[in-house]
C-alpha cells in the first residue's frame, strides 16, 4: 500500500505542473527530506518524473505502472484477484497460469504481465503485447462444471471486458463471435480460454484476456494497421489501466457467480446485446471449406447460428469469422 505522503504527493503532482521541493514541503506540512524520500518511493513504484537541478519536479502524466498493492487496494472481490502474480515479461500469461494451476494455485488467482513476447491468440496466432501499453492477464478458475460448459468462459470474459469498458469509459463496444471486442470495426481486445479436463469434468480453466489500452498507431505491426486499435486511440487520451483492470475483475467475479448458480442464460443474453454480427453477412473459414451466410445468433452451447444462401441453417462451434457487410 502507498504511504500517506506518497498519496498526498500524487494528489498534488497529478496535474502535471512543476513544483519545487520547498513548495511541496510547505503544501504538505513536511520537511524537505520527507518529500525527497516520498518521491523516491513513487519512483520505485514506477512513476516517472522530470527533474531540474534536484530542486524542481514534475510528474510525467500518463505513465502508469501496474502494482499489486494498487490493484488489490480497494478491490471488493472475494475471489478473483485476491491472489495476484505480476511479472515484467513472460512468454504468455496463459502459459504461466497453467504452470501455476498445476501447482494448485487457488481459483481466482490472476497472472499479469507488463509485456508478453508470445501472447496467445486463437488458431495459434500471436497476440501483440508491448510493454506497459495494455492489460495482458489470465485468471485461474476451478469450476465444478461438465466439459460441455467450458465454452461459457470465453463468453464470460468478453462480457466482463465489454461491461467494464462501457462503465469506465462510457463506450459501448461490440463483440465478434466468439472472443473479439471491437469498436468502429477495429479490434482492441481478444479472449482465449484454455481448459484441462478430468473424467468429463473441467479440472481448471485458464481465461486469458488481452486489452490494447494505450497503444499508439505506430505501436502496431504493419500487418495489424487496418484492423487493430486501442482504447486510447478510441478515446483520444491515455486510459488508466488499474481502474479498468479492477472493473474487469469485478465483472468476472459477478458473472462467474451467475454461472455457478446455473444462470448461463443471463450471460448469453448479455453477450447477445453486444453481438456485432447479428443479421450480418459473414464468411466462416473452416478447416476444409469456406461458408458464407447471415448470422442469426448463438445457440445454448455458444455455437454460431448461420443461415446459408439456401435458407437452411447450420450451427458452428469453431471457425474464423469475417464480416462481409458492415452497416
Amino acid at each position: 500500500m502507498m504511504s500517506s505522503i506518497d498519496n498526498r504527493l500524487l494528489t498534488i503532482l497529478k496535474n502535471g505542473q512543476q513544483y519545487s521541493i520547498e513548495e511541496l514541503a510547505k503544501n504538505l506540512g513536511e520537511d524537505r527530506r520527507s518529500i525527497i524520500l516520498g518521491l523516491k518511493s513513487l519512483e520505485s513504484r514506477g512513476y516517472q518524473f522530470w527533474k531540474q537541478d534536484s530542486h524542481f519536479v514534475r510528474l510525467i502524466v500518463g505513465y502508469e505502472k501496474l502494482c499489486i498493492s494498487d490493484i488489490k487496494g480497494d478491490l471488493p472481490t472475494k475471489l478473483v484477484g485476491q491472489k495476484i502474480f505480476l511479472y515484467d515479461v513472460v512468454d504468455s500469461t496463459n502459459k504461466k497460469a497453467m504452470e501455476l494451476a498445476e501447482k494448485n494455485e487457488p481459483e481466482g488467482t490472476v497472472i499479469i504481465a507488463n509485456e508478453q513476447i508470445m501472447g496467445k491468440g486463437r488458431w495459434g496466432r500471436v497476440w501483440w503485447s508491448p510493454k506497459g501499453k495494455g492489460l495482458w492477464f489470465s485468471v485461474i478458475f476451478r469450476p465444478r462444471f461438465s466439459v460441455e460448459r467450458g465454452f461459457l468462459f470465453t463468453f464470460m470474459g468478453a462480457v466482463a471486458v465489454a461491461r467494464a469498458v462501457e462503465s469506465i469509459l462510457n463506450l459501448k463496444p461490440s463483440i465478434k463471435w466468439p472472443n473479439d471486442l471491437f469498436f468502429d470495426n477495429r479490434k482492441f481486445c481478444g479472449i482465449l480460454a484454455e481448459t484441462k479436463t478430468e473424467n468429463e469434468m473441467l479440472k481448471y480453466v485458464i481465461l486469458g484476456i488481452g486489452v490494447n489500452v494505450n497503444l499508439e498507431e505506430s505501436d502496431f505491426p504493419a500487418e495489424y494497421d487496418s484492423e487493430a486499435t486501442s482504447l486510447s486511440i478510441i478515446c483520444g487520451e491515455k486510459v488508466k489501466r488499474v481502474p479498468l483492470l479492477q472493473k474487469i475483475l469485478i465483472e468476472l467475479e459477478t458473472w462467474y457467480e451467475q454461472l455457478k448458480n446455473g444462470r448461463e442464460d443471463s450471460l448469453l443474453t448479455k453477450w447477445q446485446a453486444y453481438n456485432v454480427m447479428l443479421d450480418k453477412r459473414v464468411s466462416v473459414l473452416l478447416p476444409n471449406s469456406l461458408l458464407e451466410g447471415i448470422v442469426k445468433g448463438i445457440d445454448g452451447k455458444g455455437g454460431l447460428v448461420l443461415e446459408l444462401p439456401d435458407q437452411s441453417r447450420r450451427v458452428l462451434y469453431a471457425g474464423d469469422v469475417r464480416m462481409l457487410q458492415i452497416r
